[in-house]
């Protein structure tokens, strides 16, 4: 395995004993990196639940630097926003992706891999 899984296995181990994981605070696109290598991880062993507010909280530390990264590619950001169940990067994400459709830009999703919920809003606006 490499680095970045084994660090995602000892932060679900960390959050199994009520400590916070290691996701970086200073550059947001590590955090994104490691925040979705976490939830991989999670969703295994049926912890979801477990580490969304340790990710919730780990992001939302970022602030403004949070909402310019999911300005620069909202697709991915609403796709683990529906893990978080985090309303504001849902929000700022679906905001964004509405704003330009049907002009897709990002190459991180395809429009066709949203869950289709997300896909009815967007067609809806």
């Amino acid at each position: 395995p490499s680095t970045e899984t084994l660090l995602a296995y000892n932060n679900l181990f960390l959050i199994y004993y009520s400590q916070a994981p290691a996701i970086d605070s200073q550059d947001i696109d590590i955090a994104l990196q490691q925040s979705e290598l976490l939830i991989k991880v999670a969703r295994l062993y049926g912890s979801i639940t477990l580490v969304r507010p340790y990710i919730n909280s780990a992001l939302m530390l970022f602030g403004r630097d949070l909402y310019m990264a999911v300005m620069a590619d909202p697709p991915r950001w609403i796709q683990l926003s529906m893990y978080l169940e985090s309303a504001p990067i849902f929000q700022e994400a679906i905001i964004h992706i509405v704003a330009n459709h049907p002009y897709w830009p990002w190459p991180t999703v395809k429009l066709d891999e949203l869950y289709d919920p997300v896909f009815e809003i967007i067609e809806q606006k």
